[in-house]
Parts: structure tokens; sequence; C-alpha cells
């Protein structure tokens, strides 16, 4: 009747949305214990029948297992409940549900799967042969650097001891106070240009190294402050010398705090 057909294509579509139901959840289950459960060929075979060639499998096998035979069940799922839409004798299915057409319509929706599950995995497995078989070279020496590799990044992750470096670090501008704790002169602190210096202030006798002691030892903060300065006073001596024999005595000194000569005041 009528009423069955529609019936059984209700139960049709129930039925393709418990295949698509069971595909995702062989999709989303784990691969590693996927693989440990049906093995490497199981494996490569079920990632190879993604999509509809098992949508179909599934659906024939949901069929077959709910919908075909001559079962209570096969007839209509609430076969049970006391109604006349669900009873054999007043809504009658015509044998349908054990039909050979039906045999045959459910086989050959489920071979479909299983043909285009099968073509992907031989054409995969064929590729994958022939890709190995010419570049295998390549894919050997890629292994032997990545196992390379790997050795490093553990011997990286032992606990090696650490020696202390001896590299100094290169010294700070002075602060303005002396080793003494005493203030410097604001044309000292102006003058001086600690990133560099020139080699012949360095070189002179009485100018200590700039990162060094006197005695040749280790660094100290009292030789990086004292031999800018006393290299910078060498040359503002220098520098008032060959002015005052220029401009003459009475215009040679500078003021203490770097300003103009004296004897330009007036002019």
């Amino acid at each position: 009747s009528w009423s069955w057909a529609w019936l059984f294509l209700a139960r049709l579509t129930v039925t393709f949305h418990a295949a698509l139901a069971t595909e995702w959840m062989l999709r989303a289950a784990p691969r590693k214990y996927l693989a440990g459960a049906v093995g490497p060929v199981g494996a490569v075979i079920l990632a190879q029948s993604e999509g509809w060639p098992s949508v179909a499998f599934l659906w024939a096998a949901w069929n077959f297992a709910t919908m075909y035979g001559t079962s209570g069940v096969a007839y209509s799922w609430f076969y049970l409940v006391p109604l006349r839409v669900f009873d054999t004798q007043e809504n009658p299915s015509g044998g349908f549900e054990s039909s050979d057409l039906l045999r045959k319509i459910l086989l050959i929706t489920g071979l479909f799967g299983v043909a285009a599950t099968v073509n992907r995995t031989v054409v995969s497995l064929v590729l994958a042969r022939t890709t190995y078989g010419h570049h295998r070279h390549q894919f050997r020496k890629l292994m032997y650097k990545m196992i390379l590799i790997g050795k490093v990044a553990d011997l990286a992750n032992k606990n090696i001891p650490e020696f202390p470096s001896t590299n100094k670090s290169e010294p700070s501008p002075p602060s303005g106070k002396d080793e003494e704790g005493g203030k410097l002169e604001n044309h000292e602190e102006r003058s001086v240009h600690w990133s560099r210096y020139r080699s012949d202030d360095s070189a002179d006798s009485g100018t200590l190294p700039s990162n060094h002691s006197v005695d040749g030892g280790a660094p100290t903060d009292a030789g990086r402050i004292r031999a800018p300065l006393v290299a910078w006073h060498r040359r503002k001596d220098t520098l008032l010398s060959e002015l005052s024999v220029v401009t003459g005595p009475a215009t040679g000194n500078l003021t203490e705090r770097g300003g103009a000569p004296a004897g330009w005041a007036g002019g």
C-alpha cells in the first residue's frame, strides 16, 4: 500500500543518516588505535574509503540489518505497536521487504562503495611504490638527516655543565661621580666621549688603559674612569697652549665651565 511505501522511504532516510553518523565516528577515531585494531592494511583501506564509498557501503549494511527479510522488524520497526498503520493485515507491504529486487538494489549499492574503495587503495599503493622507486635515494638521505637531527637534539637536552664566561662586558658611561664619591666637574661630564677615544690619547705614557688596572691585572672601575679623563685633560692643555700662542696670553684662558675666552667678553 501507499502508506507502507511512505513508511519505507522514511526508514530509508533514517538508515542513511545512521550511515553518515557511523562514517563520521570511524573518521574521527584516533588513527593509532584504529591501526592497532584492523592492522596497517585495514587502516589504509579505511583511509581510502572516506566519503561516499563508505557511506554507500554502510547504508546498504544498515538496510540489510533493519529493512530486509521476513521478520516483523523488516516489515515495520513499530510492528508491535497496536496501530492499524503498522498491522501487516491492514497495511500490507506486498512482500517487497523480502524480494529479490530489494536484495539486488542493496547489494549493488554496497558493491559500488567496495569497488571505489578497492580502486582508491590500489591506485594509492601503485603510486606510492612508483614514487619510492624513483626517489628512494633522496628519501634515504632525508631519513639519515632526520636521524642526525634527532641525535643532536637528544644531545642538546642532556644536562651539560655550563662554564663561566670569560668575556668582559663593555664599560658603562660614568655616572657623574669619581671613585671617592665626589662630584665630577661639569665640563668633564660634557667632554668625556665614552664610546670612542683617539689612539694617540691612549698611547700617552701617563694615560691608563680604559679597561685595565695599573698593574695590568683585571679591569677596575677606577681605571675605566681615570683613563679617559687624563687623556681629555692633556688634550685640553694642548689646546689652551696653542690658543694662547695665537691670541696672546690675555685671551688664552678659557672659563672653567667651558665657556668663551675671557678676552671675548667685552667684544
